[in-house]
């Protein structure tokens, strides 16, 4: 076993970089944290198991590491996340500008059959519908009213109300004609109940 002075084993650990100064290291020596390390004699001083100083630098390399890699995650994880949210962003204004991959009519009849409210409150949220979407802008609702979609967005009608679907509780498994009308139901049935929390459920 290879014993060190106090000065070969901070020119290591310096070169380790575990340390800085070389106080540092003398407080772990006092403090008992430098494993098989004792005072020989007060000329030779503390005699250093060469294999405690290995440990150390092992250690304190691994820990390094981690805190490295940990903070490469998180730069990438935050850098990721801002750009979904820049490109979240971005979309809506594409389609008020006429964005779109696919387009079709979203039938109010085929709305109406989706929704599921007791009679007398669906009577209610359907002229909420009507008032909100199908009517929007005419005096009588209209029969079908167009959708686009984009990247997970939707826009219903004129308006145009647009949606980010993923921020919805709803069924993915569906067409997407279909996925249209269960979100639009979704949304409108969240905004009926907000503007009835008086009454409480619905």
């Amino acid at each position: 076993m290879n014993i060190l002075s106090v000065a070969q084993a901070v020119i290591q650990l310096k070169k380790a970089k575990v340390i800085s100064n070389d106080e540092v290291f003398r407080r772990w020596l006092r403090d008992g944290k430098v494993e098989g390390a004792y005072i020989e004699s007060k000329r030779k001083g503390w005699q250093i198991p060469e294999e405690s100083i290995e440990k150390i630098i092992t250690i304190h390399t691994e820990k390094s590491s981690n805190k490295e890699k940990s903070i490469f995650e998180k730069g990438f994880k935050d850098g990721y996340e801002a750009a979904q949210r820049e490109f979240k962003e971005k979309i809506p204004k594409l389609m008020i500008r006429g964005a779109y991959d696919v387009s079709f009519s979203l039938q109010r009849a085929e709305f109406q059959e989706m929704t599921s409210f007791s009679k007398h409150k669906k009577q209610e949220f359907l002229a909420f519908a009507d008032e909100r979407i199908f009517k929007r802008g005419v005096k009588t609702p209209r029969s079908n009213i167009s959708v686009q979609f984009l990247e997970g967005w939707f826009a219903f009608g004129q308006g145009p109300l647009i949606i980010f679907g993923p921020d919805y509780n709803y069924d993915r498994d569906l067409t997407l004609e279909h996925q249209a009308i269960a979100l639009l139901v979704e949304h409108l049935r969240l905004e009926f109940i907000a503007t009835n929390k008086n009454e409480g459920s619905v």
